[in-house]
């Protein structure tokens, strides 16, 4: 879902940390980018990705991954 609601691509979801959500939107720089020009996206909030978002900040420490395993590590 959350690939769909960002246009995310998967390598890059699993690195983001909850610290990359701001006022505007989530703001991460691709992998395939950072190696070019290493400039950051921002995918701005919809009311669906925000609800989303929310129910990933649990803990809300920004140095924590966004998505985690069952098992408690990041997905890899």
């Amino acid at each position: 879902m959350l690939a769909y609601l960002t246009g995310v691509r998967q390598g890059d979801l699993i690195r983001l940390r909850l610290r990359d959500a701001g006022d505007i939107g989530i703001t991460y720089t691709a992998a395939k980018t950072a190696a070019r020009t290493g400039k950051p996206k921002t995918v701005k909030w919809s009311p669906t990705l925000r609800a989303l978002w929310r129910a990933f900040e649990g803990e809300r420490i920004g140095v924590r991954v966004a998505l985690r395993t069952s098992r408690g590590p990041r997905w890899s």
